[in-house]
């Protein structure tokens, strides 16, 4: 540090909670993504002891907080719509998403991660 510069060399790998950080990935990245995937393992672990009837059930909550969602933002991008038109707006995107699933036009492609 004779000129005022601090000279470093480019570090090696650092380990930080059992994830190995590399001078490549940006260490926040590498936190990120070892965060998703604990947390989808948690997820998955939770769904395999829950019980048929409550994965029904939370289902079926899932699908009318979707229909609410879609309702609030036609009524938002369409201010000018009555209820019952965004009502009838609603009933036309499920009957357009039941055709496409019904089409085969889109197919899962598999896992996020590798990482079964």
């Amino acid at each position: 540090m004779m000129d005022g510069r601090e000279s470093r060399s480019r570090p090696g790998p650092l380990y930080f909670s059992a994830v190995l950080l590399t001078p490549e990935i940006p260490p926040v990245d590498q936190l990120i993504s070892a965060l998703q995937r604990s947390i989808f393992r948690e997820k998955v672990c939770r769904a395999a002891v829950t019980p048929p009837e409550d994965r029904i059930a939370e289902s079926a909550a899932l699908f009318d907080d979707a229909v609410t969602l879609m309702r609030d933002a036609i009524a938002t991008q369409h201010p000018d719509y009555a209820p019952e038109r965004v009502q009838q707006e609603v009933l036309r995107r499920l009957r357009i998403a039941r055709r496409v699933d019904g089409a085969g036009i889109y197919q899962a492609a598999g896992w996020i991660d590798d990482e079964p």
